[in-house]
């Protein structure tokens, strides 16, 4: 658990106006972990604004 409890969504702001959210490329032993549970992470993740 605490080698999973790292992944998360990373904001970034680009302009005033521009962000974006990404999820960084997990560690090799997250990907050890995350292989053995057959989870796969999203390609893209879409964060709705809150205008």
């Amino acid at each position: 658990m605490h080698d999973l409890d790292r992944i998360c969504i990373q904001r970034q702001w680009l302009t005033n106006e521009v962000r974006i959210s990404r999820l960084p490329k997990p560690t090799a032993a997250q990907t050890q972990i995350l292989q053995a549970l057959e989870i796969n992470l999203p390609e893209a993740i879409c964060v709705p604004s809150k205008n």
